[in-house]
């Protein structure tokens, strides 16, 4: 099964992401509050992969493609680069622009179970979400 998530718009205190693109490779763990986290050891497999869309004064738009589908994988995978996903306040971001969680899955793709087809099921972006960047 191939996931894809996209759309992610996060606050970076900076200019922009660490790099333009790249991919995080980490373990996560969920703690008894419900918490998703990287830990060395003991957690399941998680990678992201970011690519920066376009950036703006204070949002950068991300598309983001996940190997793996694990819960909350792309929220802690941006807040632990000190980026967190506009109005994610569980995982760090001050503010909430548009009083919402700013991530959308723009993408689709999975192996039809019954049929073996690969099926794409895609969406536009929602109100707002590049009226951030500009």
């Amino acid at each position: 099964m191939r996931w894809c998530a996209a759309g992610a718009i996060w606050r970076w205190w900076r200019a922009g992401p660490p790099r333009e693109e790249d991919t995080i490779r980490t373990l996560l763990r969920e703690n008894a509050a419900h918490k998703v986290y990287s830990v060395r050891s003991g957690g399941k497999e998680a990678v992201t992969h970011y690519r920066t869309i376009q950036a703006g004064r204070e949002y950068t738009l991300l598309e983001v493609d996940i190997d793996t589908g694990r819960k909350n994988q792309i929220r802690a995978h941006l807040s632990e680069l000190g980026c967190p996903v506009a109005g994610d306040r569980d995982y760090g971001a001050a503010a909430s622009p548009l009083g919402r969680l700013c991530l959308h899955a723009h993408e689709l793709a999975l192996t039809d179970p019954f049929t073996g087809e690969e099926r794409t099921f895609r969406s536009g972006a929602p109100r707002g979400f590049r009226a951030l960047v500009c």
